[in-house]
């Protein structure tokens, strides 16, 4: 299907639509969507205002069709977009983003709208430099987080919907299929093993490990370029073998262990004597982690999310020492100190 969509002309998407039944036209007053200008009132410009109804996010990136997984994969590969949205329709390429309530001597574009799909398109001319390929790591991540926040009729089909961006990418981002770990790259395995989900800690497939985000049914997110160049690996990767379905490493996985060597400390779980949401509407904070005499909390950014949360169980790992792997550490800047008579640096 990869193929299928890359090599195809024009992708009609059917945005609004919540099924295979849903079509293409909605009932809507064409009038509401006329875009027109209105002079400057500034001295001395001759330029003008251009009015039109915005709303892309709404009817593009959050329409019902973005809730089916299979559709990032689709409309990343597909050089051309029309989308058939709630109330009007909308165009995508690698030149222009637009939409028919748009002035044509105005056009939307990355400055005011990012999509990882088409932005990729954008650059993806350019000379490979270190820029280039930080931008590409930072636009497979959104896809992923795009990616997971959809639904698939079959669990099992995580990893073969993705398939087709990861061999994609492979080749974009020079590395090998060896160097597809099981929804992870190998130059940055440690760091993106850090991906943490919000809503699910359901892992129905068994076979894929747990150390990928491929094994959870629900959202993942990664640290954002900017935190996550402020962290260095810790942890080392001593092994990974992935063995994969029918030998392909983009599909489907048997299994994957993993040896890694990290420093590891000692601590303790602690319920919280008064658990609040984190968010306004979203789930509390219950526990809280002590190392030592110092308890790490709600103001370190701490989130416990387990797997098994039942009441049984919370009531074991409370009554017990727990070990925590150290895999990435902040890089700080170390104070100058200045050289004292007598004294010598090393």
């Amino acid at each position: 299907m990869m193929a299928v969509y890359a090599n195809g002309y024009i992708n009609i998407s059917a945005d609004s639509a919540g099924d295979g039944n849903g079509g293409l036209f909605r009932q809507r007053d064409p009038a509401m969507f006329q875009s027109f200008l209105v002079p400057s009132d500034r001295t001395g410009s001759n330029g003008s205002y251009n009015c039109h109804l915005s709303n892309w996010d709404k009817y593009v990136e959050s329409a019902p069709l973005k809730a089916r997984s299979w559709v990032t994969q689709e409309r990343f590969m597909s050089p051309r977009v029309v989308h058939f949205s709630n109330d009007q329709v909308h165009w995508e390429c690698v030149e222009l983003m637009t939409s028919e309530s748009v002035n044509s001597s105005f056009h939307i574009g990355p400055e005011f709208i990012w999509t990882p799909e088409k932005s990729f398109h954008a650059f993806i001319q350019e000379p490979n430099s270190d820029t280039k390929i930080e931008s590409l790591y930072t636009i497979w991540y959104r896809l992923v987080e795009s990616y997971t926040t959809g639904q698939l009729t079959f669990i099992s089909d995580r990893p073969v919907a993705i398939a087709g961006l990861a061999r994609t990418f492979a080749h974009l981002l020079q590395l090998e299929q060896k160097d597809y770990i099981c929804g992870l790259w190998r130059p940055y395995l440690v760091l993106e093993m850090m991906w943490y989900t919000f809503t699910s800690t359901d892992r129905p497939n068994p076979d894929i490990p747990s150390w990928s985000w491929l094994s959870v049914n629900g959202d993942v997110w990664f640290k954002t370029p900017q935190v996550a160049t402020k962290y260095q690996p810790v942890a080392e990767v001593m092994d990974v073998r992935i063995t994969a379905s029918l030998g392909d490493p983009y599909g489907s996985i048997v299994s994957g262990p993993l040896k890694i060597r990290a420093p590891i400390c000692r601590a303790k779980i602690r319920r919280v004597p008064d658990p609040h949401a984190r968010l306004d509407d979203g789930p509390k904070w219950e526990y809280t982690f002590v190392l030592g005499q110092e308890e790490i909390g709600e103001g370190h950014s701490f989130m416990l999310n387990l797997d098994e949360c039942s009441s049984e169980f919370m009531e074991k790992v409370l009554s017990q020492d727990v070990y925590l792997l150290l895999g990435q550490g902040s890089i700080l800047p170390y104070p100058e100190t200045p050289d004292l008579p007598g004294s010598k640096q090393s």
